[in-house]
């Protein structure tokens, strides 16, 4: 019998106006090319300069999850070549990153909670877009310099259902803290799966690999399932060290496989150092302040609709999961509807979470207007 061990790095486009060292902005869907200006370009004596708001944003999220959000942190140079990345190099933080050591709580099947640590979120420039176009490739650099928050959790994940709950959790964070628009579609929330395999009660672990790229709560799920059953394989036919490497793999969504992309590389591959471009990120007390400023986060929210509106807690969570059926809920308390009946919403809510049409949605209305005309007549 065999455990699997899973970590993911999570990468959340934060939505700042402006590009994290430059004032380009960050618009979606532009013409390509168009914002841009020579520091995302990578010119010869361009100097980077640090987004306030986007060192706030990431600020808040460390304060939501309980970690230790540093006064002082640094940014490194990541050493490597891609035709999206003209300066050759990624501004990261390696040495000492904004926030560290935090805590995501997941709910399981059976009821209880688990603790999922987090290492760190640290903040990065995004790298640009490759067009591949039939024999050519082009290349958009709108994207280049973007904000990203990469948060980084512990290995300690031990099934895709506990995988998808914390990538689900950290979404929905993320979009009540209104640091990112998490559009898993555009690439704002997207991240890289590190899978391994150990026979159970080994305490080392086995070789890592890791999934990368996907931005797909469903895609993240079925990678996984095949990954373990990939290893399993291997190591009961006793090729397990011939076939599987430490190596970065990509997600056939077609074929429901993972490829092999490339060897995967240690951090001297890279070739980090401090960047000399860049001093020391210090946060002032105004910062600290501005970042302690956040909403009510879901698991409060169904705390307080349990205790206090009677809510049952399945149907709580369900009228949590997004910022806009919460606040529409609420919305519709403050108009007189009663939260009871608001049960019949969120089943219909649940059952159809996966579809996103024209239909759930009018039905949606229908049952809040309903629920709202039921309210007045008690």
């Amino acid at each position: 019998m065999f455990e699997t061990v899973i970590g993911l790095e999570v990468h959340v486009q934060l939505n700042t106006k402006t590009k994290l060292f430059c004032a380009c902005p960050t618009s979606f869907a532009e013409h390509q090319n168009s914002n841009t200006c020579p520091t995302c370009l990578a010119l010869p004596g361009a100097l980077p300069v640090v987004n306030k708001e986007a060192a706030v944003k990431a600020m808040r999220l460390g304060y939501a999850i309980n970690a230790n959000v540093n006064h002082t942190s640094t940014f490194d140079r990541k050493s490597y070549f891609y035709p999206d990345s003209p300066s050759a190099y990624q501004i990261t933080q390696l040495t000492k990153a904004i926030v560290q050591k935090g805590e995501v709580f997941i709910d399981l099947a059976d009821g209880t909670q688990k603790r999922i640590g987090m290492t760190q979120a640290h903040l990065e420039a995004d790298a640009g877009k490759n067009i591949h176009e039939g024999d050519h490739s082009k290349v958009d650099l709108n994207r280049s310099g973007t904000p990203l928050l990469e948060i980084v959790s512990d290995p300690d994940m031990r099934s895709s259902e506990e995988a998808v709950a914390y990538l689900k959790k950290l979404h929905s964070t993320v979009r009540y803290l209104d640091i990112s628009d998490a559009n898993m579609q555009e690439g704002s929330f997207r991240c890289d799966v590190n899978v391994s395999i150990r026979p159970k009660g080994q305490e080392a672990f086995g070789t890592r690999v890791e999934i990368k790229n996907i931005n797909s709560f469903r895609f993240v799920s079925q990678s996984i399932a095949y990954e373990v059953q990939r290893q399993t394989e291997a190591y009961e036919d006793g090729v397990y060290a011939q076939e599987v490497k430490q190596e970065t793999r990509l997600w056939n969504v077609e074929k429901g496989i993972t490829k092999s992309m490339r060897g995967k590389e240690e951090a001297a591959d890279y070739r980090y150092f401090p960047d000399p471009d860049l001093r020391p990120l210090v946060v002032t007390q105004a910062m600290i302040d501005e970042a302690k400023i956040m909403p009510e986060l879901p698991d409060a929210k169904i705390k307080r609709y349990v205790e206090e509106l009677g809510v049952k807690k399945d149907d709580a969570g369900v009228l949590t999961s997004t910022k806009e059926l919460a606040y529409f809920f609420e919305a519709m308390l403050d108009s007189g509807a009663q939260s009871q009946n608001f049960g019949q919403l969120a089943q219909y809510r649940a059952s159809r979470s996966s579809q996103k049409s024209r239909t759930h949605y009018c039905y949606f209305s229908c049952l809040c207007v309903q629920a709202r005309h039921i309210g007045s007549q008690d």
